[in-house]
């Protein structure tokens, strides 16, 4: 319960939550990596293996800064609605 706001989060609740992030934190990235390195810079754009393995990290880096935006957007949202209803 977090006293300060008057809410009560159930604990499934929260590990839903936490649970889907971790996986969208681990899972999304890596999927990136591989899908933009074999399908986009490989077959679609015919580079060599270092530059198309490179493009490919910089396209995990942007997803993980767009998946942790998201956890990071979530977490103001669910502190905005918590003072609307004060």
């Amino acid at each position: 319960m977090d006293a300060a706001l008057g809410r009560q989060y159930s604990e499934a609740d929260v590990f839903r939550t936490a649970l889907f992030y971790v996986f969208l934190i681990l899972f999304v990235p890596v999927a990136a990596f591989f899908s933009s390195r074999t399908l986009l810079f490989d077959a679609l754009l015919g580079l060599d293996t270092s530059t198309s393995t490179l493009y490919a990290a910089v396209v995990t880096v942007l997803v993980i800064h767009g998946v942790l935006g998201l956890y990071v957007m979530r977490a103001f949202r669910e502190d905005s609605k918590a003072q609307k209803k004060d």
